[in-house]
Formats: C-alpha cells, sequence, structure tokens
C-alpha cells in the first residue's frame, strides 16, 4: 500500500481497498483503546476532556496531534449514541465528557458498514 499525502495538496491512493482496510483498522484500534483505557476506567469516566486521556491510546500509526482530533470527532460521535454526554465550560469553552451509556464494541464497524451519509452516494450499479 502507497499513499500519497502533500501537505494541504492532492492525495492520491494507489491502492484503494487497502488503503480503506488501514484506515478501518486504525480507527478500530483507537476506539478499542478509547473504551477499554478510557470509559472502562471510573476515576476517567465520569469527567475527562480529550487532551486529558489522548496519551493513553496507543496506536503504531498515531500521532498526538491526529490522535487527539481523531478522539474528538469519536467522543461527538458517542455523544449522539448517547453514550457519552458533554458539558462545555462557558468561561474556558472547554468540553468536558463523561460516560452515561455502554458503548457498542462494534462501533466502527457499525459506522462503515451503515450508510449514515446525509449525502447521495454513487454507486457502481447506479450508473446503468
Amino acid at each position: 500500500m502507497r499513499v500519497i499525502v502533500p501537505p494541504h495538496g492532492r492525495l492520491a491512493v494507489v491502492e484503494p481497498l487497502a488503503w480503506w482496510r488501514g484506515v478501518v483498522e486504525y480507527f478500530e484500534a483507537i476506539y478499542e483503546g478509547f473504551v477499554t483505557k478510557v470509559l472502562d476506567d471510573p476515576g476517567l469516566a465520569s469527567d475527562f476532556a480529550i487532551v486529558d486521556v489522548g496519551a493513553r491510546i496507543e496506536h503504531p500509526r498515531a500521532e498526538p496531534m491526529s490522535t487527539s482530533s481523531h478522539l474528538y470527532g469519536l467522543a461527538c460521535l458517542l455523544v449522539e449514541e448517547g453514550v457519552l454526554d458533554a458539558v462545555e465550560d462557558p468561561r474556558t469553552r472547554r468540553i468536558r465528557f463523561r460516560r452515561v451509556g455502554d458503548p457498542a464494541p462494534d462501533f466502527v464497524r457499525s459506522i462503515v458498514e451503515e450508510d449514515r451519509s446525509p449525502l447521495a452516494v454513487l454507486r457502481g450499479t447506479d450508473l446503468s
């Protein structure tokens, strides 16, 4: 697999299916770490910010900045799913999360396999 990503430029995915599988595996690992190392920790799950927990999530391809942004996006999705509650401090604008529900073990896979997009998806069968 080879992905060419110039900074703020064009993207070329040489092997798109292998690249996509790598993306799904990355987010599954991030999610699993988030559940087991954050949500299952009673000391953290009651009140945390993403900057407080990012260092706990390890992945060979993860970098601190991208991992934090991916964790924040994941936390926002889990708010929509009823797993987390989010409260913004009106003074600092910092968002804190707390666990209020049970996370699904196959959450990432369900997002990948279900059509959750508000945008129309064009498939090869639609071209006939």
